[in-house]
């Protein structure tokens, strides 16, 4: 959602689906998102987020038999590799927060390609996909999967600084008390 303060230079936020309070965005983080989408302005706001969905249906097929290797990052926290550097923040907040997870576990038919989330919360039936950057072909296949499968429950954590610091801040926090 755009809105504007009455002057020339344009104000871009997002609303928070749990809060309703304001993401504010650079004209360069705006690039990183799709509008329609939900999005949470905190990890409070998301954990609330995950305790308020139900999930109606299963996932298409488990990709996890599949045995694909993943090049990535690797999480000594999760003992486990990620796709980016934002899959692994997210996956070690999950972590630390007690929040199991299942990673790039299930995949679902888009036509003739297929969409992965990254992450399953098997626990609140929610998926989270972490973006960067959204490519052309990126953003036309999440709307047609939007399309196809309305019922699926699915968060996308975009990169905004921010909330990755927040992230790695309340990490950290988690695992000091947990020693």
């Amino acid at each position: 959602m755009k809105s504007y303060d009455g002057t020339k230079s344009r104000i871009i936020s997002l609303s928070c689906r749990v809060c309703e309070g304001r993401i504010p965005l650079t004209s360069k983080e705006y690039q990183l998102i799709l509008p329609d989408e939900h999005y949470c302005c905190s990890t409070e706001c998301i954990r609330e987020h995950i305790g308020n969905v139900s999930f109606p249906s299963r996932p298409l097929y488990d990709r996890s038999r599949l045995g694909e290797p993943l090049d990535g990052c690797w999480s000594i926290l999760c003992q486990c590799m990620f796709r980016s550097t934002l899959d692994a923040v997210i996956g070690e907040w999950l972590t630390a927060s007690n929040i199991a997870f299942s990673y790039e576990a299930f995949s679902f038919q888009v036509d003739t390609k297929t969409h992965t989330p990254d992450f399953y919360l098997s626990d609140h039936g929610l998926f989270f996909e972490g973006k960067g950057v959204w490519s052309v072909g990126g953003r036309a296949k999440f709307r047609r999967f939007r399309e196809l499968y309305p019922n699926i429950s699915i968060l996308i954590i975009p990169y905004l600084p921010s909330l990755i610091q927040q992230m790695k801040r309340e990490t950290r926090e988690l695992l000091r008390r947990d020693q």
